[in-house]
Formats: structure tokens, C-alpha cells, sequence
């Protein structure tokens, strides 16, 4: 008797007592105009580039992220770059000239990384709708063991959703997975978030 006891025991603090969270990933849709690496801007302002002494005109908008695994552990160090349409709904990107001059310029794109809670963040202009489609941003994940990650990202609650023939397509899931949640910080500026979970599972950090 004593040693099915112990037995019953040894199984019951073999067993794991909790499994891992699990985060479903990402659905995504297809982004635009995507300029190339080279042609990114390395800061994550778009609105005032380095050097400039004036911001661009526009309506400013903030957007931060989270970046997840599939097993909702933050994914830290990855390079998340930025572009979109102009406040005149333009595809325009800076040129070196624009950026090295005294006028003010709206970048257009703009390149950071994640920290270690997996957070990022871009300081822009909000986007003007063009063609029938509604205001959006595109973004590209990258990272050591990561497949690049690309997705547009539109805004919630904003009614010009609703005539954009590809916003209407998706799921209801995808609208969620790919709509910046946008609202006004104490200054009374807009502030747009958004999680995005990654189909992959990272390494552990040992120290």
C-alpha cells in the first residue's frame, strides 16, 4: 500500500500542473508599394525626420504595437519598418534631398525594433484615402528566425472602412487581427495600437 502511494505521488508531481498560454496568430492581408530596404528611413518618426528643425503638416498620429509568439511570450529585437500614403493619400517617399534640406518633410517610411516586452513604435501622419480605399499603413516583421510577416493595417471604427472593397472581404477575425485601435492620449493627440501575433514560437533567453 505505502508504495502506491508513493507512486500516485511521483506521477502527480511529474505531471505539469498548467500548460502554456497559446496566442492564435495573425490573420494578414496583402500590403502595397513596398519600396525596399534600402529605400526605408532608419527612424521610426516620419513626421519630424533627424535634421529637421519643423515637423510636416498633417494630422499626427502615434501608433504603437506588440509583437507575440504563438506561445504570447513577447518577440523582442525585431525590425518592424513602415510605409504608407501621404496626408494627400500620395505614395511620395523622401527623397536624401528632402531629408538633407531645411523644409519640413513627411518621411513616408520609417524602420525600429521591438523591446523586451516586444513593443514598437512610429510616430507618423495619418494617412489620406486614395482610389476607394480607405486610410491604411503597411508593415513588415523581420527577425532572426522569423518568415518577414507583411500586413496592412487599417484603422477601426473609421467609416471609410466600409467602402474599401478589400476591408469588406475579410473576416470578421482578420478586421480584428489588422485594425489599429485609435484613441486620444491626455494631450488630446491620436493614438492608434495593435497586437500582432507571429506563427512562430521563439527561443527562450538563457543568461
Amino acid at each position: 500500500m505505502k508504495y502506491a502511494v508513493i507512486t500516485s505521488l511521483l506521477v502527480a508531481f511529474a505531471t505539469p500542473a498548467f500548460a502554456l498560454p497559446s496566442c492564435a496568430p495573425s490573420n494578414r492581408v496583402p500590403v502595397e508599394n513596398y519600396p525596399g530596404a534600402k529605400a526605408i528611413n532608419t527612424s521610426n518618426n516620419l513626421v519630424l525626420p533627424a535634421g529637421k528643425a519643423m515637423a510636416a503638416e498633417g494630422q499626427k498620429i502615434t501608433i504603437t504595437g506588440k509583437v507575440l509568439d504563438k506561445n504570447c511570450a513577447p518577440v523582442m529585437n525585431a525590425v518592424v519598418e513602415l510605409w504608407q500614403k501621404n496626408p494627400y493619400g500620395r505614395w511620395i517617399l523622401a527623397s536624401d534631398a528632402d531629408l538633407a534640406g531645411a523644409e519640413p518633410t513627411f518621411a513616408g517610411t520609417g524602420r525600429t525594433y521591438t523591446d523586451n516586452e516586444g513593443k514598437f513604435v512610429f510616430f507618423t501622419l495619418f494617412p489620406a484615402p486614395a482610389e476607394k480605399r480607405a486610410p491604411f499603413v503597411n508593415v513588415k516583421i523581420q527577425g532572426q528566425g522569423i518568415s518577414d510577416f507583411t500586413t496592412a493595417l487599417f484603422f477601426a471604427a473609421d467609416k471609410r472602412n466600409d467602402a474599401d472593397a478589400v476591408f469588406m472581404k475579410l473576416s470578421e477575425k482578420t478586421r480584428k487581427d489588422i485594425s489599429l485601435v485609435v484613441d486620444e492620449n491626455e494631450a488630446g493627440e491620436l493614438v492608434g495600437t495593435v497586437e500582432i501575433v507571429l506563427p512562430v514560437v521563439t527561443p527562450y533567453r538563457s543568461y
